[in-house]
């Protein structure tokens, strides 16, 4: 994970524990979870949602503290790429870079008809 000052520069560069974390753990955090699979679950009851951004380095992660809700999104680049390897980032003139997203949402919760 790539930590950010407020003005979005990354300071440092720190590990993550995979595996479930509460919201609350999160709460404050906007930094740049690097992961080029492009995948990512996240669960909140018995409501999954998956992600799978092919292209992508990684997801920027947004969990404003005091609030209920959070964003994560698919990005191709770091914070600050530009400054720290243009060579690798930069596009020359009329080139195009995409990036694909598919967003499922999938509920455990057993609908009743009557």
């Amino acid at each position: 994970m790539l930590i950010s000052r407020p003005d979005g520069i990354p300071t440092a560069e720190v590990p993550i524990l995979s595996g479930e974390k509460q919201l609350s753990e999160a709460e404050g955090m906007d930094n740049f979870l690097l992961d080029e699979s492009g995948n990512a679950s996240l669960r909140l009851g018995r409501v999954r949602c998956e992600i799978d951004a092919r292209g992508a380095e990684g997801f920027h992660v947004y969990v404003p503290a005091g609030e209920n809700f959070f964003c994560v999104e698919p990005v191709s680049h770091p914070p600050n790429a530009f400054a720290r390897d243009p060579e690798r980032y930069a596009l020359a003139p009329s080139a195009t870079r995409r990036l694909h997203m598919r967003l499922s949402v999938i509920s455990d919760v057993e609908e009743t008809r009557g």
